[in-house]
């Protein structure tokens, strides 16, 4: 078959199928539209100096997807002069140009992408001048002419070319303007339109030029974007790149006539081969040459390999033709019209056909010249070579220009590149065996899709269009999508129209179904830019007003809401923003109110998102009711609703969810409201878990009892009753009146190894929240198969030196339970018990998430106070100690061991120790005597009246002890100190003031020095039998709930607005800090163990003097303020565990009226514990604070 015929094969018309995504199934939450989600759509339209009637009509059709961003498509040329001062390149006009454009796209509230022309194969008259002063400036065809004689001879105002015209891609980009020139024997603006600027790297005056203009311009687009981050500017450069195809022969593949043969080209081409010049060692292009080449050709033999690999008769390396080298200087002042390279070919020297001398000067026989004539692919391996490198010259070109875009930091993701993909054009593709010949276009161009990627991390850009003959279809988009998506998921079709009518009637555009989905295909394909061209035009490209705008909008409305997902993806909806709720005394009703936004800070309302179905609000009267058929109220499409059918039972709590088409609801928002009480008292059940594990080893032991806690968090008289669906479950007590700790155990008697689960069911009469569950868990495991105990010790490191006392602390965990954690001394002869350490309850957070299945994963953290007073030479030298963990079985484990050094021979603090109530004892009653001692070293002493020794409990002050009493074995053990004979104080402990359940105590002395320290931290139970307690919960919610999840609070926004006040230790007169929250709304404060925190939450006053806080926080005494001192907010707070939370830690104290929180963290804490806090002010509005504290060891090796 004659080849010539068998180019035109790529008109063949060819069936495809458009492939579908299935059914969806399940969608992730509605993703907050980002960049890399949104579908950009740009209509090319001059918005400058057209009317904006357009842009707000655009606008009213394009302009509301939440994953679907409008913006405008411009053309924006970069040209300075040729004969510029390029150390100081002035483009205002293209600034100009720029500015004008952000402006209109400010004023309609659009995004822009700017389309950059450089000069070189768009908008060519830009370097007229460097052509005229150097011919090698130009592309050269094959048989070394610039054009063809008809083209550079006809009239400058003539529109025909010398070939057939198949369709040109190329935009109506030229211009008749030029610049002043020499005078030459061809017509300016036929050289604009016809002969194209060179790609050689080695056209170097060239390229300088273009890279001073290309770098001032993405300087000054960085710097306007950074300036107007509203509007999103894409830009798009260097304007399809390809070698110039204007003596194109479309009724062959294989072409006559061709470029690029200037010298600049061809030497190039030699250096790329050899990887010399600029291509060779410490050249400016040095790994970017021939992967085959290099130094084969290089030296005495390396032309005779060359000739035999390529079956080439070369005698020299020198050129055929105009032979030129580096060495030739380089024009580097542009102003002043002399260039000093001997070898420049000007305009006036050229002559049509007369540019391949075979005699003089410019003409070397057996000299090195590319091949000339075209060749099918694999039938000659040189001009393979050849061609391999006409298509890596367009790449270089485009890469070079990637590269000063990227280093000027212009967003590398929103830029692209924008080329012709001569291989897909109209329906063709590479490597397809049934598509021999590729369009004639590729031929010519040598722009394959390869050459708009780069290794810089931007976006790829091509030119598609889809041609409609009425009888066949020539569809660019055809095979290319795939492999674009292949390559990357940014990418643009920077110039698109799927619906080109060559014809001019308007009657032989498609139907809208048709380009429809040829638009679908775009998206199937992951299109992330699409630029339609053009809005207004002559009717074979416009959009407005004719099916192509309707399919559009179409594809539009498919894709506005799908963040790139497939189309058949329906997001879970968000959280309901600013959900609130007021009672209204005057009608007796609740008004719910919420945010007509998805996002707090994006103008994106929820009526914008197509998904959208409605609102449906719940209502119950315990935070944890469930949203059913039963608790429903009300489905609406509206923000706001009016309650009248409530019950008055002090608080009614209200939940509100988005639900999307297909019926799914998204995660509520929680409310409470409170209500006049005009009823009956009304008891609320709560209980403090919801899930136990426990463990046991057949025929052995299982897990001790553990202990849930019901609540009434109402008003009336709460009397309930527990039961379990298995026998195997036993809860004591199992029925009673209010507020009561229950005990669970198991008996795993008789069971074989396994798994087995239960529920407990607390439930009450005339409660609210009734029933409650609790879901237990018990592991078997086979006899004499359970494990030993799994933990670490902490702290102090090994090698630490230490003094006075000191925390021991760690974590352990048993599948069955810990019996022990006992911490010995190293003795001669073996090892010498010193104490046990105590389990503390929330302790250790990472542990318990880290550990989710095990038993009493709650309490891994264990602590001990070691006074080293007490230790051998009373406690200086160097000690080894053990801490070893032991099973209910008989396991041992040892947790660690250190080597730590004493020395309290240097210390100057006051030391002693807290004999009552004892690590971990309960205490109860009005008058507990809480006892201790104190001493300090010599020559100090305390004060005898006890004025300088404070009693922390759960981190605030409570008062002085009786100081000055005498204990024999104190006054023997530490004999010649100030207070030997006085050391002993009491304080009597008002019990009943504090809620029953673990808390923290510690003793403060100061000496006569100011030498200050902690004296014997640690953990204690109040449990006093009635029940009662005087004293305010540190955990009463403002929220009137107990929260149990970080999602039923994630909405709430974070306070930025004011920073937080704290303080560490106990010195009242050290100033105390102010830090505001990160921009992720966190503050983030370090301690040391033990070391006491004071943190002031809200300080309208925080810019005055700190005599407030100071008596806010060191005053004995004063839990309750004045209404004159309180804040205007009120406070609750929590301890995130994962995602749950729970009350704040042991050992700390919030006071919700002053926004005052203090917590001394007991033995056993460490790492980073993750505390919110939420105020509700007197109009109800929500706020919190998130605050990380991370506890660090006190000593450190």
């Amino acid at each position: 078959m004659n080849k010539k015929t068998i180019g035109l094969i790529f008109i063949v018309f060819i069936l495809y199928q458009v492939g579908t995504y299935g059914p969806y199934v399940k969608a992730e939450k509605l993703p907050r539209p980002r960049f890399d989600n949104t579908v950009i759509f740009s209509f090319y339209y001059d918005m400058v100096n057209q009317p904006g009637s357009e842009i707000e009509y655009l606008k009213s059709q394009f302009g509301n997807g939440l994953y679907a961003s409008l913006h405008i498509s411009r053309f924006a040329g970069v040209d300075i002069n040729w004969h510029q001062n390029i150390q100081n390149v002035n483009i205002q006009g293209f600034k100009d140009i720029i500015d004008s454009l952000v402006e209109k796209a400010k004023l309609y509230n659009v995004g822009i992408h700017i389309g950059l022309n450089v000069g070189l194969a768009r908008s060519k008259y830009f370097y007229q001048l460097a052509k005229e002063e150097d011919i090698r400036n130009a592309q050269w065809y094959n048989d070394n002419n610039l054009a063809s004689q008809k083209q550079l001879s006809q009239t400058s105002q003539a529109n025909d070319l010398e070939q057939t015209h198949f369709f040109d891609l190329n935009m109506a980009d030229e211009s008749t303007v030029t610049h002043s020139r020499v005078q030459s024997n061809i017509d300016s603006a036929l050289i604009n339109k016809y002969v194209w600027g060179t790609f050689s790297r080695y056209a170097r005056k060239l390229r300088t030029h273009l890279a001073a203009k290309m770098k001032a311009a993405f300087a000054y687009l960085k710097q306007k974007q950074e300036k107007n981050p509203d509007v999103l500017i894409i830009v798009s450069a260097p304007g399809e790149a390809e070698l110039n195809y204007r003596r194109l022969n479309n009724a062959a593949p294989l072409q006559d006539f061709f470029c690029d043969y200037s010298p600049f080209a061809v030497l190039e081409f030699r250096d790329w081969i050899k990887h010399e010049g600029m291509y060779g060692p410490g050249g400016k292009y040095e790994g970017e040459g021939y992967v085959n080449g290099g130094t084969r050709y290089r030296g005495a033999n390396g032309l005779q390999r060359f000739n035999q690999d390529f079956e080439t008769t070369f005698t020299t390396w020198d050129l055929k033709y105009y032979n030129w080298g580096l060495s030739d200087p380089v024009d580097s002042d542009y102003t002043d019209n002399v260039n000093p390279d001997p070898n420049i070919i000007p305009i006036d020297d050229y002559t049509f056909d007369g540019m391949m001398p075979t005699s003089g000067v410019n003409f070397i026989n057996g000299g090195f010249d590319p091949p000339r004539v075209m060749r099918q692919d694999g039938e000659d391996s040189f001009w393979d070579l050849w061609q391999t490198f006409r298509q890596t010259m367009v790449y270089h070109y485009v890469k070079d220009i990637t590269k000063i875009a990227v280093d000027a930091g212009f967003p590398p993701d929103q830029y692209y590149t924008h080329q012709i993909p001569g291989d897909y054009l109209f329906g063709t593709r590479p490597h397809d065996p049934q598509i021999p010949f590729l369009n004639p276009r590729f031929y010519s161009s040598a722009s394959p899709l390869w050459t708009a990627k780069n290794d810089y991390g931007t976006g790829m850009g091509v030119t598609m269009y889809d041609i409609n003959f009425g009888t066949y279809y020539a569809a660019t988009s055809k095979y290319i999508l795939p492999d674009l998506s292949a390559v990357t998921d940014n990418w643009c079709a920077v110039e698109y129209n799927p619906e080109i009518i060559i014809t001019g009637d308007a009657n032989d555009i498609n139907r809208i179904q048709y380009i429809y989905e040829q638009m679908k295909r775009l998206y199937d394909y992951n299109a992330h830019t699409v630029c339609f061209f053009k809005w207004e035009d002559e009717i074979t490209y416009q959009y407005k007003g004719n099916n192509r705008e309707l399919a559009a909008k179409q594809f539009f409305d498919v894709v506005k809401d799908k963040a790139r997902q497939p189309i058949t993806t329906v997001f879970t909806p968000r959280i309901v923003k600013r959900f609130a709720g007021q009672y209204m005394d005057t009608t007796d009703s609740v008004e719910l109110t919420w945010s007509e936004k998805i996002w707090s800070d994006l103008d994106y309302l929820w009526a914008n998102w197509g998904d959208f179905k409605e609102f449906v609000i719940y209502r119950g009267y315990t935070e944890d009711f469930p949203c059913n058929s039963s608790s429903e109220i009300a489905r609406l499409t509206g923000y706001s609703y009016i309650d009248r059918s409530f019950f008055k039972v002090g608080t009614v709590y209200y939940k509100i969810k988005a639900v999307n088409t297909d019926g799914e609801e998204g995660t509520y928002s929680i409310i409470s409201v409170s209500i006049p009480n005009q009823g009956t008292a009304t008891s609320v059940l709560s209980i403090s878990r919801n899930s136990l594990n426990f463990g046991a080893s057949v025929g052995g032991p299982t897990t001790p009892a553990q202990v849930f806690t019901i609540e009434n968090t109402g008003s009336g008289a709460l009397v309930w009753n527990v039961d379990t669906d298995v026998d195997w479950i036993t809860c004591s007590p199992s029925n009673g009146v209010n507020d009561n700790p229950v005990n669970v155990t198991v008996d795993a008697s008789g069971k074989t190894a396994g798994t087995y689960n239960g529920t407990i069911t607390v439930s009450a009469v005339n409660a609210f929240g009734s029933p409650r569950t609790v879901n237990v868990t018990l592991r078997v495991t086979a006899s004499g198969q359970d494990a030993a105990p799994l933990g670490k010790w902490e702290t102090p490191a090994n090698g630490s030196t230490v003094r006075s006392s000191i925390p021991v602390t760690g974590w352990v965990l048993d599948d069955i339970a810990v019996e022990s954690i006992k911490i010995y001394r190293q003795k001669q002869n073996g090892l010498d018990h010193i104490g046990d350490a105590v389990l503390i309850e929330g302790a250790r957070p990472d542990v318990e998430t880290a550990y989710p299945s095990y038993p009493c994963n709650y309490k891994a953290g264990w602590g001990y106070m070691l006074l080293t007073n007490f230790l051998p030479n009373q406690g200086n030298g160097t000690f080894t100690f053990h801490v070893i963990a032991r099973d209910v079985t008989g396991h041992e484990k040892t947790l660690g061991t250190r080597t730590l050094t004493c020395d309290n021979a240097n210390a100057v603090k006051p030391f002693g120790a807290i004999d009552t109530p004892r690590q971990g004892g309960t205490v109860s009653g009005s008058s507990y005597v809480n006892f201790g001692w104190v001493l300090t070293p010599q020559p100090n002493m305390i004060p005898t009246d006890g004025s300088t020794i404070n009693v922390w409990i759960d981190g605030v002050n409570v008062g002085h002890p009786v100081y000055n009493n005498y204990r024999a074995d104190i006054a023997a053990l530490f004999p010649n100190y100030a207070n030997s004979n006085g050391a002993v104080g009491y304080y009597f402990l008002d019990t009943t003031k504090y809620e029953n359940g673990v808390h923290t105590i510690q003793w403060v002395a100061a000496d006569d020095a100011g030498n200050t320290d902690g004296i014997g931290s640690r953990y204690f139970n109040i449990q006093n039998t009635d029940g009662v307690s005087d004293y305010r919960s540190q955990s009463a919610s403002v929220l009137s709930v107990k929260c149990s999840v970080l999602s039923e609070i994630s909405e709430i926004p974070s306070d930025y607005s004011q920073p937080v006040r704290f303080r560490k230790g106990y010195n009242k007169h050290i100033k105390s800090h102010i830090m505001y929250p990160n921009d992720k709304g966190t503050i983030t404060i370090e301690l040391k163990e033990l070391e006491r925190l004071d943190l002031q939450l809200h300080d309208p006053n925080f810019k005055k003097d700190l005599k407030s806080f100071t008596s806010l926080h060191f005053t004995p005494n004063t839990k309750h303020l004045t209404l004159k001192n309180a804040l205007s907010r009120q406070y609750t707070g929590f301890l995130a565990v994962g995602n749950a939370l729970r009350p704040l830690p042991i050992g700390s104290t919030l006071d919700s009226e002053r926004g005052v929180f203090s917590w001394l963290p007991g033995p056993g804490f460490i790492g980073e514990y993750r505390l919110v806090f939420i105020a509700r002010d007197k109009s109800g509005k929500f706020t919190k604070k998130n605050v990380i504290v991370k506890i660090v060891p006190k000593f450190s090796s």
